[in-house]
């Protein structure tokens, strides 16, 4: 007979090769005394098998609930960042989309006017008692008649008007918007642009004055402005004393 046990995978199995090695030489009162160590033997092997296991299954339910409690307090944080995220959002969108007051263009500055200044006038640059040059001195209004810095380009026209005679264009020249906003002067005598031109050489000898036109383009709005008035190519004659 074999002596050792057969299943010794399992408690039963240690027992009932226990019983078969040591009973085989005994009978009747020695069997009933094995069978009463077999199982008070397997009473005292069975709890001890799994007495970790209910121990083992609350230490692994309470970790996951804290676990649980841990991802749930972080959802319900990301979640009342978000919630403050889009109310943020939504508080710029409505400041951006709020309706602007309405505003009168009327109220707006824009050039309305143009004018030369008293200063403007011919010039003997050469002491030849002839003149040479053309000097304007230009003010640009708004439609309140205030002084306005405008951008823009102008045309200068000097122009020959005698009686019975067609008009003549002594000279002319335009200032591009560049030429135009370097020619602002602010001092003493005044906020103005000064505008100069070139006279030419051969002006009629019975010429006393010539009418001089300013056309003016706003660059912001387009609209054109204009300015002529006549003056004299000599300046007055100093009374004699």
């Amino acid at each position: 007979m074999n002596r050792f046990p057969s299943a010794p995978g399992s408690a039963g199995g240690y027992v009932r090769g226990y019983v078969r090695v040591y009973s085989s030489p005994f009978s009747g009162r020695s069997k009933i005394a094995a069978s009463l160590f077999a199982l008070l033997l397997s009473a005292l092997l069975l709890p001890a098998c799994h007495s970790s296991s209910p121990e083992s299954y609350l230490n692994d339910n309470d970790r996951l609930r804290s676990e649980n409690l841990h991802l749930q307090q972080q959802i319900d944080q990301l979640n009342e960042d978000i919630e403050i995220r889009l109310h943020e959002i939504q508080t710029l969108v409505q400041k951006a989309s709020a309706t602007q007051p309405a505003v009168d263009p009327s109220a707006i500055p824009a050039a309305a006017l143009v004018r030369f200044d008293r200063l403007s006038a011919f010039h003997d640059t050469d002491n030849d008692k002839q003149p040479d040059r053309l000097r304007l001195y230009v003010k640009i209004f708004d439609q309140k008649k205030r002084f306005l810095p405008a951008v823009g380009s102008a045309v200068v026209q000097v122009v020959a008007i005698q009686p019975e005679k067609p008009p003549v264009t002594l000279a002319e020249k335009t200032f591009s918007p560049s030429q135009f906003d370097a020619a602002y002067r602010s001092s003493l005598a005044g906020t103005h642009y000064t505008l100069e031109l070139d006279l030419p050489a051969n002006l009629p000898h019975d010429l006393q004055q010539a009418t001089v036109k300013l056309t003016f383009t706003d660059s912001a709005t387009g609209v054109q402005l204009e300015h002529e008035r006549p003056l004299p190519l000599f300046p007055p004659a100093k009374p004699t004393k």
